[in-house]
């Protein structure tokens, strides 16, 4: 099972969550997740 984790954090603590997030899905066996950061978007 893949699963992907996209987040955007300005001021890390997004990323901090994400990566509790990714933590709990490695724990399911046969999980392989990857964690991507969105880019900025323009305004």
């Amino acid at each position: 099972m893949n699963v992907l984790i996209v987040y955007y954090s300005l001021y890390g603590h997004v990323h901090r969550m994400a990566e509790a997030v990714a933590g709990g899905a490695r724990e399911v066996r046969g999980a392989e997740v990857t964690m991507r950061r969105a880019r900025d978007a323009p305004c």
